[in-house]
């Protein structure tokens, strides 16, 4: 599993553990309770956004990767001198 990935599922099990807390402590009327419910829930929503931003990053990389591979391509193709792609 991706880091990404990681953070992501992670994120949510925290949102929903925080948010079972969170009814608990309303249903038991223990606002302490609640409150640390309703701060895993955001801990865990910042989490998964974390791993969205990971994953964003990583797919920019890899665009940006593909794009070189094509400028590269297109030199070879022009100077017809062929370019080794050490990464492929």
């Amino acid at each position: 599993m991706s880091n990404s990935t990681g953070d992501k599922v992670a994120g949510k099990a925290k949102e929903v553990a925080g948010k079972v807390q969170q009814g608990a402590g309303d249903a038991l009327n223990d606002p302490e309770m609640e409150a640390k419910g309703k701060a895993k829930a955001e801990e865990g929503k910042a989490q998964g956004v974390v791993g969205k931003a990971k994953e964003a990053v990583g797919n920019v990389k890899d665009a940006a990767k593909d794009a070189v591979d094509a400028v590269k391509d297109k030199v070879d193709d022009v100077t017809n001198k062929p370019h080794t792609h050490p990464h492929k």
